[in-house]
């Protein structure tokens, strides 16, 4: 099963995570997630990976199918997933493959 949590209502206090991140003291003041993709933006970073300049997700790619068995070791089963990156699931679906 997936679920996208940016279909969820979870922003409800992105007023008060704005305050909080932006009202620190000391340290790098910091802003929600919620704030940097919404879904054009996811678009548009998907297409900006498929870029022969953007290397970085080939890379990843390439490591995940060489290493795929080692990691998978790691994950047990009945395990949950996350997709932390912007959520085009381009790298989740290799090791989802695999279960």
């Amino acid at each position: 099963m997936i679920t996208d949590i940016r279909s969820n209502k979870q922003s409800e206090d992105l007023k008060d995570k704005i305050l909080q991140g932006l009202g620190q003291k000391r340290g790098e003041k910091t802003l929600p997630t919620e704030l940097l993709y919404d879904e054009a933006g996811l678009q548009q970073y998907g297409r900006i990976m498929e870029l022969d300049e953007y290397y970085l997700v080939d890379a990843e790619i390439s490591i995940l199918r060489d290493k795929m068995d080692e990691i998978m070791e790691y994950i047990p089963d009945g395990a949950t997933l996350i997709e932390l990156g912007a959520g085009s699931l381009s790298k989740t679906k290799l090791i989802l493959r695999c279960r």
